[in-house]
Parts: structure tokens; sequence; C-alpha cells
């Protein structure tokens, strides 16, 4: 697989209470049931607007979805702790990394032609060349391999001291 989406396109709707990944939908990305409401743009919005604005917009609660059941979620989400916290931090700057290079494409096109409505349809011979997605850049995916690696080692190493823990935990609680 060198995408991260399944093929064919699977919907994973147990993964987290009322929210869903469909490979063929929004781009793979998480979304409010199954709709094309993506989280990450409601977060935005959210965030630099208002819940207000998410709601004249596209109306989450018509799917159960609240500011505090929205927040709710993004504190489950960076609860994170360890090596699953870095893989969080690691994965968001691939992200950063690759739409930095893209506006930095579309800017470099618009500079050097004026348009200011830019293609960016992969098949169209004429439409600007994008960079790839971080997960086919072995600069940017090579963080993201090896944090995933120290994920899993974690979760297979052996750990006899928790199993005695009582609960009080060593102090990273």
């Amino acid at each position: 697989m060198g995408y991260p989406w399944r093929d064919p396109d699977e919907e994973s709707v147990d993964l987290y209470p009322g929210l869903v990944v469909h490979d063929g939908r929004h781009s793979g990305s998480i979304t409010y049931g199954c709709t094309r409401l993506p989280v990450e743009c409601i977060i935005h919005t959210a965030l630099t607007m208002g819940w207000d604005e998410v709601e004249e917009g596209w109306t989450p609660s018509a799917y159960g979805w609240d500011a505090t059941r929205t927040a709710h979620f993004l504190s489950d989400l960076l609860e994170a702790r360890g090596e699953f916290g870095r893989l969080l931090l690691v994965l968001a700057n691939a992200e950063r990394l690759e739409q930095e290079r893209e506006e930095k494409a579309l800017d470099a096109h618009t500079e050097a032609t004026g348009d200011t409505v830019i293609n960016v349809s992969p098949w169209d011979p004429d439409a600007v060349k994008m960079p790839p997605p971080w997960w086919d850049d072995p600069e940017l995916s090579a963080p993201v391999a090896d944090q995933l690696r120290r994920c899993l080692e974690a979760l297979e190493r052996p750990r006899p001291d928790l199993l005695l823990n009582d609960g009080g935990g060593d102090g990273r609680g």
C-alpha cells in the first residue's frame, strides 16, 4: 500500500463514536458520521470564527455534534501520551510541511503567470504541478515511519512493572 487509502474504499465507523473515515469520501479524512463534513475544517472554523459559524455553514448538530462533543474529541485525541503523543506531532508536522510546499508551488505559479485562478488537476498537463504528498516523499515520511516503529516497540515491550502498578502511576499520569 503506497497510499494511506484502502483499495477498494472502506468505511470505518467504529473507531470513535460518531466519526467516520471513508477512503472515497473527502479524501479519506475524518468526518462527522457518514457525511462529507470534515472534522479538521470544522475545528479550524470553530477555533477561528466560533461555533455559530460552523453551525451556520455545516450544521453538524444534524449529526449529533456540537461544540462540547467536538471539544471532547479533541481532548481525547490530544490526550495521547509519550510515543503516541509524539506520533501525533510528527504526523501534524508532515501535514504542515506538505501544506507549505503546496502553498509555495501555487505562489510561484501566481507570481510567474499572474493567474489568480489556478488549475491543480493532476490529469491536466497545463495544471500547476504540485509536490508529492508527505507519504510519497521520503524526507517527510521517514520521521512518521520512525515514530510509528517507536509506537509499535512501546506496545510490544514487556512492562511487568505496570502489572504491579496499583494505579498510583509513575508520576506521568
